[in-house]
């Protein structure tokens, strides 16, 4: 078993062991631990017990009970790995190797990082702790900018938060970062970093799209023309270019709204969610499969009975392979019927209700087929590179066309290895259902599972759309939810079917600056007895959380910094998200603060 030893341990002696098993217990959902206090230290050990699974135990009748079930194969119980008594610092390991990871003692976290880093971070971090600044800062840099121009505020931000924050603006700059993150056992991330409103792609004259409300408040790509959008995927393939030539077993990351217009995402994606529906409709008895018969008798119940609509008809079995006694997934039904298929279809519909009304024009089909152009072609050459690519998440009302061209992308370029790595969101609701969606997804269509787990970067816009527009929110109503939700799909990934064989290595990127998930996905691997190299990667943001990185990287783990790099001036947006993400999250930050000016007053005062 691997332990983690906590020298500056978060809990006093005082608290008795019952007491913090379950705090611990509380604080993991699901998940008990036993502690016990030798000498100066504090090691636990900790046992899985049954990963509580919130969405089938809350979903109860009729066709979504007989989802539940679906999904409930892939949410699977954790035998109950009852805690044995705690090892010593020489038992741990579970190869015989000892090695013990520890967090919070400052003179171990920052041992490889350089006196002049430290102060430079404890001086960001320390600004980013005055809130009224961090709350102005976009109106404050927008005024500097008016009066002084892009070359004075440069002076001042590049060498602080910018430095802190980014890798560099070009690939010669990022070279000593990576280089140096390398020496310390942790590899790099590329992430090209500009970013504008939404609201700039408003002021463009599209005249196919609706001005839909509500979309304008996210931070994504600038957009303005389709030549834009082949500028975005130049930058892509030199970022993915630069992973191979600087850091070969890295990860590039891309964001899809860089490769479209945001509003054809919306519509898009309020497209997919009709076709969704529409699936549904069709599979009268809930199981969430389509089979021959029934899908014929529901055809004909929405759809005109002509020629038209018997040749459409099938078109679609044959595209489903329903003839030869397969059956059609929800998954599958949204990801095979490209946009014009769709459009065709709802040509067809006796009444022209939601999903008539959802289907793309055909200026808007011809700009889709050029967003996944794009992102074929970035993946084809990441494959090429044996680059493997991170599709970020975004907005709720994007999602759906994301996770469809992802899809697609994976379905061709991860048949041997992971290429191509989705995104989950766990503060989203819907995230256990469709987690378990794209694993069956993936074994059924016998291509390779990869993803990236984070929590979610929107919460607040999710929510004020969400009421704005009178739906119900699509994020956890408490963050101990969003927690639970993390957990349980770091331990549903753990223990596929493939991996438990060791027919795959996990292919799970931990994103997160939360250590009790962290802590626990080391656990994890120790119950199921995943090695270190098999597949389960954590990152953090660069800049952030270095003593998890850090520690992580030094004991051997796959740890990775994710490097956004970019012209300064176009990843300003980034950097005040930063900003106020540490504002925002005030106790990592302030623990953070802490360790960083303990270990500078041990290195100036001793």
């Amino acid at each position: 078993m691997w332990t983690l030893n906590f020298n500056q341990g978060r809990t006093s002696s005082g608290i008795s062991m019952c007491t913090y098993a379950l705090y611990r217990a509380t604080r993991l959902k699901g998940h008990a631990v036993m502690r016990s206090s030798r000498s100066s230290s504090t090691q636990y050990q900790c046992g899985l017990l049954n990963i509580t699974r919130s969405y089938v135990s809350t979903t109860t009748t009729g066709a979504s009970q007989t989802k539940a079930k679906h999904v409930q194969s892939h949410i699977q119980s954790f035998n109950d790995g009852s805690c044995k008594n705690p090892v010593s610092h020489s038992q741990i390991g579970n190869n015989g190797k000892g090695f013990e990871m520890d967090f919070s003692t400052p003179e171990l976290v920052y041992a490889g990082i350089p006196t002049s880093r430290l102060l430079r971070g404890w001086i960001v971090l320390s600004v980013c702790n005055f809130r009224p600044l961090v709350q102005h800062a976009e109106k404050i840099l927008h005024t500097s900018r008016s009066m002084f121009g892009d070359q004075v505020v440069k002076i001042f931000v590049k060498p602080t938060f910018f430095s802190h924050f980014c890798a560099g603006e070009d690939e010669n700059e990022i070279r000593p970062t990576i280089e140096f993150l390398k020496a310390n056992g942790i590899g790099s991330i590329l992430d090209f970093a500009a970013e504008a409103d939404v609201a700039n792609s408003e002021k463009q004259n599209d005249n196919a799209f609706s001005n839909r409300k509500g979309v304008q408040s996210a931070r994504v790509y600038d957009y303005t023309t389709e030549f834009e959008c082949d500028k975005n995927v130049e930058i892509f393939e030199k970022a993915i270019q630069a992973v191979h030539n600087t850091t070969p077993e890295g990860f590039a990351a891309i964001k899809v709204t860089a490769l479209g217009n945001p509003k054809l995402l919306e519509r898009w994606s309020t497209a997919l969610i009709a076709m969704r529906n529409l699936f549904k409709q069709l599979d009268k008895d809930g199981d969430g499969k389509l089979t021959k018969d029934e899908f014929v008798s529901g055809y004909w119940s929405l759809f005109k009975k002509d020629s038209a609509g018997e040749k459409q008809l099938q078109q679609i079995m044959e595209i489903f392979g329903v003839n030869e006694g397969k059956y059609i997934d929800p998954v599958e039904w949204t990801t095979k019927l490209r946009v014009e298929k769709m459009q065709e279809l709802s040509s067809q519909c006796i009444e022209q209700g939601p999903f008539f009304n959802a289907a793309l024009c055909d200026d808007e089909i011809e700009l889709v087929n050029k967003m996944i152009a794009r992102a074929t072609r970035l993946a084809d050459l990441a494959e090429k590179l044996d680059v493997a690519l991170l599709i970020d998440a975004e907005h709720s009302y994007f999602q759906p066309a994301i996770d469809n061209i992802v899809l697609e992308i994976q379905r061709k370029h991860n048949r041997k290895k992971a290429c191509i790595f989705n995104t989950f969101q766990c503060y989203l609701k819907e995230t256990d259902e469709k987690l378990a969606e794209h694993i069956a997804h993936s074994e059924r269509e016998e291509w390779v599972f990869a993803c990236k787990l984070v929590r979610g970067a929107y919460m607040v816009l999710e929510r004020a759309r969400a009421e704005e527009m009178g739906y119900p929110s699509p994020i956890h109503d408490t963050i101990q939810d969003t927690h639970a939700c993390y957990n349980r799909a770091m331990g549903v990934i753990m223990n596929r079917q493939k991996v438990q064989t060791k027919e795959e290595v996990v292919n799970m990127l931990v994103a997160t600056h939360n250590q009790d998930s962290i802590e626990l996905a080391v656990e994890l691997m120790s119950e199921k007895g995943i090695e270190k190299d098999q597949g389960v990667y954590f990152g953090q943001l660069f800049g952030m959380a270095d003593h998890l990185t850090f520690t992580l990287g030094n004991a051997g783990f796959k740890a990775y910094k994710y490097l956004p790099y970019g012209p300064l001036v176009e990843v300003l947006p980034y950097l005040i998200r930063r900003a106020q993400e540490n504002s925002t999250l005030m106790a990592g930050a302030q623990n953070e603060r802490r360790m960083i000016r303990s270990e500078l007053r041990r290195r100036f005062f001793g």
